[in-house]
């Protein structure tokens, strides 16, 4: 259609996106409820230096002044390094103020060069005590416990106590634990005879045979956790998950392991640790940027789907729990099951009008059929051609793979098919055609030479034009394959994305891998 000389696109039918409610509507609306009311509050809380653990917290006071506050903790972003967990749940415990500057992890982007000035290795954990920066967390936390000593619990023996030399004999297992754990997931299979395998449960049971002989819970006894806690539990976490999702080994609930089990189980009730944990999932896709591959099993792919896609069609938290809140692949702490669902929008009286439900669920239906490439089957216009039997025909894929050019109502380019080219004079075709020629000619294909060739040259004596070569698109699946800048993520990157992304973490980029031995922190 010609409008004073310009072409403007024919219309497609009226689309319902503007009748659902707006985002400052919605954010309204939902800060009217009691969910949203004690969210405001907490970020209030937080801003202020009060209120629980928390990963977005900067300020921590426990009820004292800023002017208090003489120790500021370097952590990762993605609240996800063990090394910095050991340290901040230290400074919980201990319930010392300090500040939190986040820094990211090598595997999520360069560290600020204001960092990098004050710590040129870029190391973390790091704190600046008094104006002093030290790094190594088992260093940061006995010089934290020294320095602090009036602040909260004691995490450190005194020396020349026995009780110090037995929190040297287990930090010393804590390291054969981490070895074991290292050798059996980051290397193929369970080791020669399942030596591997069998090496990390004898050290397991070493560890829970030192648990039982303690009186409680901890190490080194008492009602409070010690350095030698934190120092375990950081990469126990982590080497229950790994091992179960890689080599199908699962270690909670084992009679063999009775006293883990319930040192765990006393961590998993203290807030300031459930605020550090990270699930299953997260640790499986965070270990190897930092640490390396793991090497997987054929007898851990149940496990390791379920952990990857959940107990059901989609990915969720947590996993195939049951009834009592211990599921049979990742347990859920008793603090973790009393929280009920938050409401995030009041119901009206009267309910919600239908009208406005229908006009919300045709605008997401549009929105989908808009980012897949237009509606349902036969007929709907998608880019200006006629969508029939679900795709339109000769239409390119656009950004986000949508079919029928740029957007709906808008002209499409037409598309540009290869035309049999006449040969230059003398016969002789420049070097790069020669060279696509002689390919064509080696397959038997249609070029110069060739038994094909030859016919059709015959076929069509006197024309002196090169057979048609069609152009042959590749194509690949929506949303896979390298080289693809509008590839969509599959639905579990699209959750690790965004579990990653609640704690301020950035993507994850591809082909970056640590070393068992030294995490890329």
């Amino acid at each position: 259609m010609l409008l004073g000389g310009l072409f403007k696109p024919e219309a497609g039918p009226a689309l319902l996106g503007d009748s659902a409610p707006s985002w400052e509507q919605l954010k309204t609306l939902s800060h009217q409820t009691a969910t949203g009311q004690a969210l405001l509050q907490a970020e209030a809380d937080r801003a202020a230096g009060a209120g629980p653990t928390h990963t977005d917290a900067t300020l921590r006071l426990f009820g004292k002044s800023e002017e208090d506050v003489r120790l500021t903790l370097y952590r990762d972003t993605a609240a996800w390094c063990p090394y910095c967990q050991k340290v901040w749940l230290l400074l919980e415990e201990k319930q010392v103020p300090y500040r939190i500057e986040k820094i990211n992890m090598r595997s999520y982007g360069d560290k600020p060069r204001e960092f990098l000035a004050k710590v040129p290795g870029g190391i973390l954990p790091a704190i600046e005590l008094d104006g002093q920066l030290m790094t190594e967390s088992l260093v940061i936390m006995q010089t934290i416990d020294e320095v602090f000593s009036s602040y909260g619990p004691q995490m450190v023996p005194p020396a020349g106590t026995p009780e110090r030399e037995r929190a040297s004999e287990l930090l010393r297992l804590e390291r054969e634990l981490f070895a074991r754990w290292c050798e059996l997931t980051f290397r193929p299979g369970k080791g020669m005879l399942d030596s591997a395998e069998k090496g990390l449960l004898q050290t397991l049971r070493a560890v829970d045979a030192a648990l039982g002989a303690s009186d409680g819970p901890w190490f080194l006894g008492g009602a409070e956790p010690s350095l030698v806690d934190l120092q375990y539990v950081s990469h126990v976490e982590r080497l229950l998950a790994s091992v179960l999702y890689w080599k199908g080994l699962r270690l909670r609930g084992r009679d063999d392991l009775a006293h883990v089990d319930a040192w765990l189980c006393a961590f998993e009730a203290r807030p300031s640790y459930l605020a550090t944990k990270s699930d299953y999932y997260t640790h499986v896709m965070d270990i190897p940027p930092q640490y390396g591959p793991g090497f997987g099993i054929g007898d851990a792919e149940p496990f390791a789907k379920a952990i990857r896609a959940g107990a059901g069609e989609s990915w969720q938290l947590p996993l195939s729990l049951g009834a009592d809140g211990h599921g049979a692949i990742e347990p859920l702490a008793p603090l973790q099951v009393v929280m009920p669902l938050p409401v995030v929008m009041p119901l009206p009286v009267g309910g919600y009008p239908p009208s406005l439900l229908t006009r919300h669920r045709a605008a997401r239906a549009a929105a989908g059929r808009r980012r897949g490439g237009g509606a349902a089957r036969g007929g709907v216009r998608a880019g200006g051609q006629l969508r029939q039997g679900g795709r339109v025909r000769g239409a390119r894929r656009g950004p986000a793979g949508r079919l029928g050019g740029a957007r709906q109502g808008r002209a499409r380019r037409p598309v540009r098919r290869a035309q049999p080219r006449a040969a230059p004079r003398g016969g002789r075709l420049p070097a790069p055609r020669r060279q696509r020629a002689a390919r064509r000619r080696r397959r038997g294909g249609a070029a110069r030479g060739g038994r094909r060739g030859r016919r059709r040259r015959r076929a069509t004596a006197g024309a002196r034009q090169l057979p048609r070569v069609p152009a042959r698109p590749r194509r690949r699946a929506e949303g896979h394959g390298p080289g693809r800048r509008d590839a969509l993520p599959r639905p579990h990157q699209l959750a690790h994305r965004e579990a990653l992304s609640r704690h301020g973490a950035m993507r994850l980029p591809r082909g970056v891998a640590g070393s068992c031995a030294t995490s890329t922190r």
